[in-house]
């Protein structure tokens, strides 16, 4: 019953989240907090996508210190919620657990 009554209350929040993301023209996964598995998904990922990470953070850090946001023609083509490390961080995850298991 409460799953039920949290989720359009969930869709809203995301749709908020992702708007401002748009705003500055990050993605999620660009936002997640550093740890080791998604450090090993990020060296796993090829030179272009780490490029294009970078320059969204660096982005979006000038507009936040400057106070803007990209111009609206620029944010609708964003898509904030385009998840490229997911899988590889569920992999890094899974390897890691099972190294873990196997020293114990």
């Amino acid at each position: 019953m409460l799953p039920s009554l949290l989720r359009p209350l969930a869709r809203w929040y995301q749709k908020k989240v992702f708007g401002k993301m748009a705003k500055l023209g990050v993605r999620y996964e660009d936002l997640l907090i550093e740890n080791d598995d998604n450090q090993k998904a990020l060296s796993w990922q090829d030179s272009g996508t780490i490029a294009m990470r970078d320059r969204r953070i660096k982005r979006a850090i000038d507009l936040s210190m400057k106070h803007t946001y990209l111009p609206d023609h620029v944010a609708a083509v964003q898509d904030p919620g385009n998840f490229y490390l997911a899988d590889a961080v569920e992999e890094a995850k899974s390897l890691r657990e099972e190294r873990e298991y196997l020293n114990a």
